[in-house]
């Protein structure tokens, strides 16, 4: 797929988002669906698990942590590969109008460029690369639709070269989300998730910047 444009903190992502804050348990507990993504709650944030008993939760991992028995959605991805689940998921998100348009014109009314970056992964192959179906995309999609939802991001998606345009096209998929500024939603880096990495400041959410989105794996 060689070179091609995507998504970047400018300035940030809305006003009062100037630090990577520490998930509060009063935010978990009024959300309603949980996505873990690259987390290990056994030996991280087993202190958190209490909370999680009456959510929906998804988990995005290669692996089976002990969260993913009784998880509603496992999406047992390749690894290294979560950029390229990143980018599809907002481009399916966006398809279906499930994007929220009022908060992106407010805060990254560019959104459109972004979008026409996700429409240049191809689906069918790239799935296959990644060990995703589009059941299993429609599913998360499904059970994240109109309800208050947070992303837990943990270490695991740092394990590739890829590492930071990683994160922010995770950090993507919830501005597209919307899951800024509402109660019981948000987007979390646990941890030192984002060290190195570009944190919002105070601004505008902006989509820049180049990634290779080759379909091999980068180590």
């Amino acid at each position: 797929m060689g070179q091609t444009t995507a998504c970047r903190h400018g300035e940030g992502i809305i006003a009062g988002r100037d630090s990577n804050d520490l998930l509060s348990f009063d935010t978990l507990q009024e959300a309603e669906v949980v996505v873990v993504w690259g987390v290990d709650f056994d030996t991280i944030h087993s202190n958190w698990l209490p909370c999680l008993e009456d959510k929906r939760i998804v988990i995005i991992d290669p692996f089976y942590p002990s969260l993913s028995e009784g998880a509603d959605l496992h999406i047992k991805i390749n690894p290294h590969c979560d950029l390229h689940l990143a980018l599809l998921l907002s481009r399916f998100t966006i398809i279906e109008g499930s994007h929220d348009e009022e908060f992106l014109q407010k805060y990254a009314n560019n959104y459109e460029d972004f979008y026409e970056l996700t429409q240049s992964v191809r689906i069918k192959s790239t799935l296959e690369f990644i060990n995703v179906t589009l059941g299993q995309i429609g599913a998360l999609l499904e059970l994240i639709r109109e309800k208050k939802t947070i992303i837990l991001v943990g270490s695991g998606v740092q394990k590739s070269q890829s590492a930071q345009e990683t994160l922010e096209a995770i950090d993507a998929f919830g501005m597209i989300l919307g899951l800024f500024e509402k109660a019981g939603c948000g987007m979390h880096f646990l941890g030192q998730t984002m060290e190195g990495s570009k944190t919002p400041f105070r601004g505008h959410f902006e989509f820049m910047e180049e990634v290779d989105l080759s379909l091999e794996i980068a180590s």
